[in-house]
């Protein structure tokens, strides 16, 4: 097999039963005549490798659904027959792991704040919502970093306590060079209010990465607020609030299916959602706004432990 080949996924679906899976393969000068999908010696399925793609000029791509009630990523095979008889496969682990490696990739806002990380001036450290929930803790990032993880509740990974809302009570200004922050900007009651909280205690010229949800079922409430698309990260950093955006990302592409069918919502589930939206934002100068809004009065309970 040329080890030219390139193999890309563009959709790897599992709903129940139903199974679509959508990529690539193309090797310069070759023919690629059939995908078959073979999961412990039995064919669930064949598709034809012959769909346009305009990124390579030729007809490599195919697209397969199937039902099995028995699908097993990890014992499926992705097998390419070509015209000469030679084949090429993949696993469906090895497929899954390709698409997501390809996501990570192509997340610039990330990839960019740990590139300026390594550059001199970026030392001092401050993640918000550093609690390590399921025993993932980020801590490992920031080596030889001046790292402290902060989060509303005490917790493996945590250095100190409080509201992000609150920054400013328990930092000095320009305190941090870089902010990072994972799934909980959907969990701010006024992210607005983070904003110009990041904005004192970020120093000028620093970076702030943050990660949050687009499409993605309510948790933890009832302390879940909001939602995120690539454009709203305008509305909080901006001019105003003493910040430019660099870069934003959508991570992996998602839907929605009621859980009761109505003839309302038919059609609804083509609308595509994404996983994750991220934004790489860059400290300009000081706000030139103001929201002295106590959080505190205006939301109910506290953050679930």
């Amino acid at each position: 097999m040329d080890r030219g080949a390139q193999f890309f996924i563009e959709h790897f679906v599992r709903f129940f039963e139903f199974v679509r899976i959508t990529g690539g393969l193309y090797v310069r000068g070759r023919s690629v005549k059939e995908l078959k999908v073979i999961q412990s010696g039995s064919v669930l399925a064949t598709a034809p490798v012959n769909l346009p793609s305009p990124t390579h000029g030729i007809n490599c791509r195919f697209e397969v659904s199937f039902v099995s009630a028995t699908f097993d990523l990890n014992n499926v095979i992705l097998l390419f027959e070509f015209e000469d008889g030679a084949v090429f496969q993949v696993s469906g682990k090895e497929a899954v792991n390709l698409y997501l490696h390809s996501e990570i990739a192509n997340n610039r806002c990330e990839t960019e704040f740990f590139k300026r990380l390594q550059t001199s001036g970026y030392d001092r450290v401050l993640e918000i919502g550093s609690r390590a929930r399921s025993h993932i803790s980020r801590r490992g990032l920031f080596k030889n970093k001046q790292y402290i993880g902060f989060d509303i509740v005490s917790g493996e990974n945590v250095d100190m306590i409080g509201d992000a809302h609150s920054l400013s009570a328990r930092f000095s200004k320009d305190s941090f060079d870089a902010m990072y922050s994972v799934s909980t900007f959907e969990h701010l009651a006024m992210p607005w209010k983070v904003a110009l909280e990041v904005n004192h205690v970020l120093r000028d010229g620093g970076l702030a990465y943050f990660v949050t949800h687009q499409t993605l079922g309510m948790h933890e409430t009832p302390w879940d607020f909001w939602r995120y698309s690539d454009t709203s990260w305008n509305s909080l950093f901006n001019s105003y609030t003493g910040f430019r955006v660099l870069e934003t990302f959508l991570g992996s592409p998602m839907i929605l299916v009621p859980h009761i069918y109505h003839d309302h919502w038919n059609g609804y589930e083509t609308a595509t959602g994404f996983s994750t939206s991220a934004v790489l934002i860059e400290k300009t100068g000081p706000a030139r706004m103001e929201w002295n809004l106590d959080v505190a009065q205006v939301t109910q309970g506290s953050y679930p432990a």
